[in-house]
């Protein structure tokens, strides 16, 4: 599935929550705006 995100609006408040995660605004933009890849992990407990 493809996404495509033509803007990308932040309200005021988020920029504090965002840093929370050790994450910039920018990096934020920065991984909208990139091309990306998603690895799923499966944890697997008890072998």
């Amino acid at each position: 599935m493809d996404i495509e995100i033509d803007e990308l609006i932040i309200e005021e408040d988020r920029p504090s929550h965002i840093a929370r995660h050790n994450v910039t605004v920018s990096e934020v933009a920065e991984v909208v705006k990139g091309d990306y890849v998603f690895i799923q992990e499966n944890i697997i407990v008890g072998c």
